[in-house]
């Protein structure tokens, strides 16, 4: 394992807790879902959660085998950051159809989300 340094230590961290999230919205998708998109079903409503929890988990965990394999940190940082502010996006440019506190939902998860990756771009060590 290449030289796991304080910033490097803290993307697995973030991905290990990302790739959790994805498992979790992989699931239970009704769960996660309600207070973003409101009544959520059966499929096919669930689908798309379901396929972003596995982007996430992808993602994330590809992300943590090539930093521990030392590869550098920096581009899996960005692909998560670019998921995130897909999923920002996406919410935005359809906020008239969600619920009451759908775009806020979004915003604390994927906008927080998106500050903590982006913190972590910035203190990249490689």
């Amino acid at each position: 394992m290449a030289g796991v340094t304080r910033p490097r230590t803290a993307a697995l961290i973030n991905f290990a807790l990302r790739t959790a999230y994805g498992a979790f919205m992989l699931g239970d998708p009704n769960r996660v879902g309600q207070p973003w998109l409101g009544g959520v079903g059966a499929a096919p409503s669930t689908v798309p959660l379901r396929g972003i929890g596995g982007r996430e988990i992808a993602l994330h965990v590809a992300g943590a085998v090539a930093i521990l394999g030392g590869a550098p940190t920096r581009p899996w940082l960005l692909a998560s950051l670019g998921g995130d502010l897909t999923d920002i996006t996406a919410t935005f440019a359809d906020r008239a159809q969600l619920p009451d506190g759908g775009l806020r939902a979004c915003l604390l998860t994927g906008g927080g989300s998106a500050l903590m990756t982006a913190g972590l771009i910035a203190f990249a060590d490689d």
